[in-house]
């Protein structure tokens, strides 16, 4: 079975963030649509939107330095 793909509106909003947002990682590179339909509008698969909040999640946890054991006091 096919996976549903999510429209820009949806895929912002599953990663509660703006589709303006959502088209800025796109820009970057951050964020890979898994189609683009014959009309222009992008379309996202869940695994992919899932990828980018782990990496996000692994990426903030390293800036914070818990990663190396570091901790701020919480």
């Amino acid at each position: 079975m096919r996976e549903a793909l999510l429209s820009t509106p949806r895929a912002a909003e599953y990663l509660g963030i703006s589709s303006v947002t959502l088209h800025r990682a796109v820009k970057r590179g951050i964020i890979r649509p898994a189609m683009v339909t014959p009309g222009g509008n992008l379309r996202f698969s869940r695994d992919e939107l899932d990828r980018y909040m782990r990496e996000s999640v692994e990426n903030l946890v390293r800036s914070n330095g818990h990663a190396n054991g570091q901790h701020n006091g919480d």
